[in-house]
């Protein structure tokens, strides 16, 4: 079974601390990082390669959308969260390359649920 390499970029401390779970938790994932400064994103992804960003879109979605296009290419796959009720900010993040939107507040078994379809995919992350 394959597992992915996961990073999560959270600045709220209760999303970290729902969504990290111990690292053999997952048979299909397993944390690599935390991020929880946006700032050092870039420095993140580069040092550790994940093959998924789970990127939790707020406070400020705008902002943490810049910093996940300010990545280099190849980047990694992308999961996000954030408010479901906006439209345009999913559609943002589509754009973005988001493989997957979750509720602002994601129960751990839907990621769970959307880990086996990344790890199956023959190319995860983006070119």
């Amino acid at each position: 079974m394959v597992r992915v390499s996961l990073l999560v970029l959270s600045e709220r401390e209760d999303f970290r601390a729902r969504t990290c779970p111990p690292p053999n938790a997952s048979p299909h994932a397993q944390v690599s990082g935390v991020v929880t400064r946006r700032a050092r994103l870039a420095d993140a992804v580069a040092e550790r390669r994940p093959d998924l960003l789970f990127a939790d879109l707020l406070p400020d979605p705008d902002a943490i959308l810049a910093a996940i296009a300010a990545l280099p290419a190849p980047r990694p796959a992308l999961f996000v969260a954030g408010p479901h009720e906006n439209a345009p900010l999913i559609l943002r993040a589509l754009e973005h390359g988001a493989k997957h939107f979750f509720a602002r507040e994601p129960a751990i078994a839907d990621l769970h649920e959307a880990l086996p379809r990344l790890a199956a995919s023959p190319t995860g992350s983006d070119a």
